[in-house]
Parts: structure tokens; C-alpha cells; sequence
């Protein structure tokens, strides 16, 4: 009975379904290897690790078509975004997966939009492909001579590039929702953005007409101290995002609407700013400044913040309304752009 035990196991192992091998390259948004990455598996306890060429292989159980994969925290998944893996009709191919480093939306939304193009375009050349495999596979229908081993060669390969495009589609489809929704998420941070800064530009100037009721006491230079801070809170934000701004809507939606923002932020940031809030916002804070360490006295400190801010009224009550003008104009064409490549 021992002896024929064995055998019986060995049989029998023989008989369990093999895995399905295959490799896997991990790109990072720049399109290079990220090696000694961990990735988790779904329903797999065990992380699997990048090579130091940013490869591993990847065991199909038996049966098994799809795979999820996550990725470790500090990372986004960009292709595929679902974290699907399909196993290949070609088993000898390399799956490519791209990941993107959290924190860089607008680096993100660039590598979405890269690898979307990518895909299309791969899609493109198999359809092509594909089209002159058919049209082969028709001579060789209609030749008497023909070689079967080389029309079965041709249509395993027709098989595969359909099961690919197929697979294509799948991601395609996600990548572009989740392109559309990245994108509409950019046109409300910049839009938000400038209404934000056009708001606290108005409470600014809305104020200046009582800027002599700030030396009345300790509390009402408090108040007026936070309408200049929130409305230089607005101005930075718009200071340190406008050049990317304009370089990604440059890329995503073309030369006009990142012209009309560009436009938009030149007016805030050098006519309104510059030329008339900067100069009113040292005058007022020098003032605010002398008064509080009694080197002035509130009633001169008075007298000079007052021709200031009648001299800043008089200038923001001429470039508000041209700068919310603009303002629409730019994010009615961004709008457009956003809604034409959707």
C-alpha cells in the first residue's frame, strides 16, 4: 500500500491545473521602472515585488482571467485605474501598469491624459493591424494553395489583438471618465480661485470708505487687519498656482483659453495688485504697525490712511468690473474647451 502511494500522488499532482505566467512591467508617471515596489494582490495576502528592471511575473490561478492590484499608499493608479489586470490572449506579452506619486495633481492629470493617449493610439495601430490580418487572411481563403499553418498563425493573432482591443476598450473607457472628472476638478480650482480673489477684492474696497473707524480702538484694527489678510490669503493663492495653471490648461485644452487666463492673472496680479493694493496695503499696515507701538498718533495715522484709501477706492471702483469681465470671459472659454473634449 506504501508503495503505491507515491505514484497515486504523483499522478495526481500531475493532474492540478497549471498557473498562467506572465510579466509584469510597473511605470511611474514618468514613464520609468519603479523597482522594488510592493503591490498587493486581491484575495493574496503575500505582496509581490518589482525587479530592479521595475518587472515581476505575475501566477494566474487556474480559471482566473482578472486580477486587482493596489498600490502601496504614496502612490495613484493611472493605467490600468480600476487596477484590473486581464490576462493576455498573448501569454509571451508584457502587461505595462502605470502608478503616479500622490500630492502632484496637475503632474497626475498630465500622466492620465498621456497614457489615455497612449492606449488610443495602440488601439488605433491594432484596428490597423488587425484590418491587413483580415485582408490577408481572405487572399489566403481564396487561394488553393494556401498554407494552413500560416492562416491558423494569423488567426491566433487576429484571436489575440481582439481579446487586446477589447481589454483596450475596457480601459479606455475608465481612463476617460476618470480624465473627465480630474479635468472638471481642475476648472472648479481655478475658477474658485479667481471668484475667491474677486470677492475679497470687493470686501477690501467695500471697507475702505470706514478705514478711519480702524484706529478707534485695539478690536476694530483686528477687523480691518483681517480684510487685507483674507484678501492677500486670496492673492497668494493666485501668485503661487498661476503659471501651472496656465501650462496645464495650455496642454489639455489649447492655446486660447490658457491665453484669456493668462490675461486674467496679469490684471490681478500686476494692474490691480502691483499697481494699486500693494501700495495702499503698506501704507495701511505701516500705519497699523506705528500706531500699536505709539510711535504715531491715531489721529495723523488717521489722516494718512485715509487719502490712501480714498486714492485705492477711487482706482479698484475702475478695474473691478473690467477684471470680473475677464474673469467670465476666461472661464466661459475654458468651460467650452472642457465640454468640447467631452
Amino acid at each position: 500500500m506504501r508503495h503505491l502511494l507515491l505514484p497515486i500522488l504523483l499522478f495526481c499532482s500531475a493532474c492540478l491545473p497549471a498557473q498562467t505566467r506572465v510579466r509584469i512591467r510597473v511605470l511611474d508617471e514618468n514613464d520609468r521602472p519603479l523597482k522594488f515596489l510592493r503591490l498587493t494582490m486581491a484575495g493574496n495576502n503575500l505582496p509581490v515585488e518589482t525587479e530592479s528592471n521595475g518587472e515581476f511575473t505575475l501566477e494566474f490561478p487556474p480559471g482566473k482571467a482578472e486580477l486587482i492590484f493596489y498600490p502601496p499608499a504614496e502612490f495613484e493608479r493611472i493605467s490600468p485605474p480600476n487596477g484590473a489586470l486581464i490576462l493576455p490572449e498573448n501569454k509571451n506579452s508584457t502587461i505595462s501598469i502605470w502608478l503616479a506619486r500622490k500630492g502632484a495633481d496637475n503632474r497626475q492629470l498630465e500622466t492620465f491624459t498621456r497614457v489615455l493617449s497612449k492606449k488610443e493610439k495602440e488601439k488605433a495601430r491594432l484596428q490597423v493591424e488587425n484590418e491587413a490580418l483580415k485582408t490577408r487572411l481572405s487572399i489566403l481563403e481564396t487561394d488553393r494553395q494556401n498554407n494552413r499553418a500560416l492562416r491558423d498563425s494569423l488567426e491566433t493573432a487576429v484571436r489575440a489583438n481582439t481579446g487586446t482591443t477589447t481589454a483596450l476598450n475596457r480601459e479606455i473607457a475608465d481612463l476617460q471618465e476618470t480624465v473627465a472628472l480630474k479635468q472638471q476638478l481642475f476648472y472648479q480650482k481655478i475658477a474658485g480661485e479667481l471668484v475667491v480673489y474677486a470677492d475679497r477684492l470687493k470686501d477690501l474696497r467695500d471697507a475702505l470708505p470706514r478705514v478711519s473707524d480702524a484706529f478707534i480702538d485695539q478690536r476694530s484694527m483686528a477687523r480691518f487687519d483681517k480684510i487685507i489678510g483674507a484678501y492677500n490669503v486670496a492673492r497668494d493663492s493666485l501668485l503661487q498656482n498661476h503659471r501651472g495653471n496656465v501650462e496645464i490648461v495650455r496642454v489639455l485644452w489649447g492655446t486660447n483659453p490658457a491665453e484669456s487666463l493668462t490675461a486674467v492673472y496679469e490684471q490681478a496680479l500686476t494692474t490691480v495688485h502691483q499697481q494699486t493694493v500693494l501700495p495702499l496695503n503698506t501704507t495701511l499696515i505701516d500705519q497699523f504697525r506705528a500706531v500699536r507701538a505709539e510711535e504715531v498718533r491715531p489721529a495723523k495715522a488717521r489722516k494718512t490712511t485715509k487719502a490712501a484709501a480714498d486714492h485705492a477706492f477711487s482706482q479698484l471702483n475702475t478695474v473691478i468690473a473690467p477684471l470680473e469681465k475677464n474673469i467670465g470671459v476666461a472661464l466661459h472659454d475654458l468651460e467650452a474647451a472642457l465640454h468640447q473634449n467631452h
